[in-house]
């Protein structure tokens, strides 16, 4: 008898312990108290499961007793355990993975849409709520995460106020509320004609005029050929100003105010004194782009644009580096601009400038055979 008390099962059940019967069966699986160990250890893993009342327990039951006496009713309390254990969208996320028949899969959707709405509301943009309507596409507020959306965006295109943004609102906001305003406000916005000043001012030389008409008559001759080349019959009126020694311009409209349905584009150029590598010269030279409309102080676009000349080209003097610098500018003010595309219906101005943006595109072009209207407007 003291053999006997002493035995291995002896101390299993002095420890009573569902590990302890466990570890009985699989030590001693012919013994024939194996069955009362298996029996032993699932009533004391249902147990503990019904009093810990949680995931854990629950599971470690199903995985000891997968065809358990209690082997349904673990599935379903396991199935509350794991909802009411849900606190945040992960975990509704993951509940909604293992447990897609579960018993509360309409209040996991619910509550995952909710928390996708309050954090659409925390951010409050426009695309935080398009990322709402997106991934709850039958969410409780696509409306008005919609609604919201919509005024976000329009919101954005008046403060860039622009022909360019108010036309890619009418192409992606197909159902938006504002899509009447928008055609209204680029009919105000169009223009025309289009006059072209070129602002210089120079380091090097007595005086910017000499980079102000070399400019404009490479513009001139450039451009204005270009547009005749293609077909457009256009009133671009191009000037020239020194500035040189201001320290504080005027601004462009106040020197040179524009009708209404005319547009002003200015360049500002900055001509500083190129480098010298004997017996080689090289260059930058700097400028800015700006689109003013009339009676808006602000402009409608911006951007800066700057040519390079080679220090590896020899040449003979300061004046033929810089000469070449202003041939090579007015060909990227041409890329940058591109008065041509501003004439058609549908296109985008193409540009190496990553920041002259909005960029509006244009009505349908004025061209010599035909002679149509100038009703068929260039945008600002």
């Amino acid at each position: 008898m003291v053999l006997v008390g002493c035995g291995p099962w002896a101390k299993t059940q002095r420890l009573n312990t569902a590990s302890g019967y466990a570890d009985f069966r699989a030590t001693y699986p012919t013994s024939s108290k194996a069955d009362v160990a298996v029996r032993r250890e699932e009533a004391l893993r249902w147990e503990e499961a019904k009093t810990q009342q949680d995931v854990r327990s629950y599971r470690a039951y199903l995985h000891a007793h997968p065809e358990g006496e209690h082997a349904d009713e673990a599935q379903r309390e396991m199935d509350h355990a794991l909802f009411r254990e849900a606190q945040d969208a992960r975990a509704l996320q993951a509940y909604l993975v293992y447990q897609p028949q579960g018993a509360h899969v309409d209040e996991a959707r619910a509550s995952l849409d909710a928390l996708a709405w309050l954090e659409a509301q925390s951010v409050d943009t426009s695309d935080a709520y398009g990322a709402y309507v997106l991934h709850h596409p039958d969410g409780a507020h696509v409306e008005e995460a919609t609604a919201l959306r919509d005024e976000g965006i329009w919101a954005e295109v008046r403060q860039r106020d622009s022909v360019f943004s108010y036309r890619r609102y009418l192409d992606e906001q197909h159902r938006g509320t504002h899509r009447e305003d928008a055609e209204a406000r680029i009919e105000a916005l169009t223009f025309e004609r289009a006059t072209i000043v070129v602002r210089s001012r120079s380091t090097w030389r007595g005086d910017g005029h000499a980079l102000a008409t070399h400019m404009v008559d490479e513009i001139r001759r450039d451009w204005l050929m270009r547009l005749y080349a293609l077909g457009f019959e256009v009133p671009i009126d191009v000037v020239s100003t020194d500035l040189t020694g201001v320290a504080s311009p005027d601004h462009p409209l106040d020197s040179w105010p524009v009708d209404v349905g005319t547009a002003l584009f200015v360049v500002d150029l900055d001509e500083r004194r190129g480098r010298r590598m004997e017996p080689y010269f090289g260059t930058v030279l700097k400028g800015t782009v700006t689109l003013y409309a009339s009676g808006k102080r602000e402009p409608l676009s911006s951007g800066w644009v700057e040519a390079r000349t080679s220090p590896y080209v020899e040449r003979r003097s300061q004046a033929q580096m810089h000469e070449d610098a202003e041939r090579r500018l007015a060909e990227i003010l041409w890329s940058a601009v591109r008065a041509d595309a501003f004439l058609r219906e549908g296109l985008e101005a193409p540009s190496i400038l990553p920041d002259l943006e909005p960029r509006p595109s244009a009505p349908s072009p004025v061209r010599r055979s035909g002679k149509k209207s100038l009703s068929e407007r260039l945008p600002r």
